[in-house]
């Protein structure tokens, strides 16, 4: 009855006239995001993109929530890609995802797809969950931040602040144990998403989540099948994420096509692996950021810290390595946690932090 293949383009425009209150959830869902195509000029990509939404609520691959139900909504953060808020659903905690489709370029592509990632790896380990979906009955005409995901809530926070939190006049202090089973767990994480062709391509520590002793890789903004591309420019104005976290080729090539694969994210883990180490993230000494991308293309890494076992500084070195080819793989790093976590008696690994 409310499917989206049944709608001539000339009729959209009148869905904006139904009233919420009087449809079934789905059907709000998909006239909702009718109205964003309505609003921002129709084309077959955006309706295709509608159809799979449609089609996963109906096969119940995507649940719906009533957005009226969630309670205690306050932002917890904000992005390139929209805003972050906690809620309480019915006693448990989630967090809404909502994205804005009138500042995003090809703002409907960009939500399905993130979608369809989570999805794909909704039952893999130290991965964030997506529980589903819902919209915002009450939003504004303009409607800002109609498409909301519904994701499994953290409740230790991102590795950043955890990180953080560890350091204690002005020393950062974290036990070996903990360290390796941090760093495993997001290489297995990363390895759920490799398994599964997919390419996080913005991996940090503001998008690794901890929960309880759960560590979790988030955001999928930017993430990408396998095999696809992107194209760097002098001005970096097409690279995505953190530029310390970023593969030189990114910066190296100029103008060039540049593939990301799985040695790309294999770069961002051996900057994470460091940090560990470290407890602040790279070049935190450089008062100007805009040079990090050059000074990572001409080679120059952060030092290791002292007191870290030579073999874990061995690994996250391969991992930064400036040529791809000779990154490790997911199963070769994973077998030398295994080792190191028999063979070094380190307690901890202590570091002076710098103003």
């Amino acid at each position: 009855m409310y499917g989206i293949e049944s709608i001539g383009i000339t009729n959209l425009r009148n869905l904006n006239k139904i009233k919420p209150d009087i449809l079934p959830l789905e059907a709000f869902i998909i006239q909702t995001l009718i109205m964003i195509v309505v609003d921002n000029g129709i084309n077959s990509r955006d309706l295709k993109y509608l159809k799979w939404i449609e089609t996963k609520l109906k096969e119940n691959v995507i649940k719906q929530f009533e957005y009226s139900k969630f309670k205690d909504i306050k932002e917890i953060g904000r992005g390139g890609h929209g805003i972050v808020n906690y809620a309480n659903y019915c006693g448990t905690e989630i967090v809404l995802k909502s994205i804005d489709l009138k500042s995003i370029d090809k703002g409907i592509k960009t939500f399905v797809n993130e979608l369809k990632q989570l999805i794909t790896v909704k039952d893999c380990q130290n991965v964030i969950k997506v529980l589903g979906i819902t919209s915002d009955s009450t939003a504004s005409n303009s409607i800002n931040f109609p498409n909301i995901m519904v994701l499994q809530f953290a409740n230790n926070g991102n590795l950043s602040n955890y990180l953080r939190d560890k350091v204690c006049d002005g020393y950062f202090t974290i036990s070996w144990l903990e360290l390796v089973q941090i760093a495993r767990q997001i290489t297995l994480g990363l390895q759920s998403l490799h398994d599964n062709s997919i390419i996080h391509g913005d991996l940090h520590p503001n998008n690794i989540l901890i929960n309880n002793n759960e560590v979790l890789i988030a955001d999928f903004g930017v993430a990408r099948k396998t095999g696809d591309s992107l194209i760097s420019s002098g001005s970096n104005s097409s690279i995505q994420g953190i530029q310390a976290y970023v593969e030189p080729q990114c910066f190296i090539q100029y103008d060039k096509i540049v593939k990301i694969d799985e040695k790309s994210d294999i770069y961002s883990l051996g900057v994470l692996l460091w940090e560990l180490t470290s407890g602040h993230p790279p070049f935190l000494s450089f008062c100007n950021k805009a040079a990090i991308p050059i000074h990572v293309a001409l080679g120059h890494r952060e030092k290791s810290v002292p007191g870290t076992p030579s073999g874990y500084v061995k690994l996250y070195k391969k991992c930064w390595d400036t040529e791809p080819e000779r990154r490790p793989t997911i199963s070769k790093i994973l077998r030398r946690f295994n080792k190191l976590s028999e063979k070094v008696k380190v307690d901890v690994i202590k570091n002076k932090i710098s103003n």
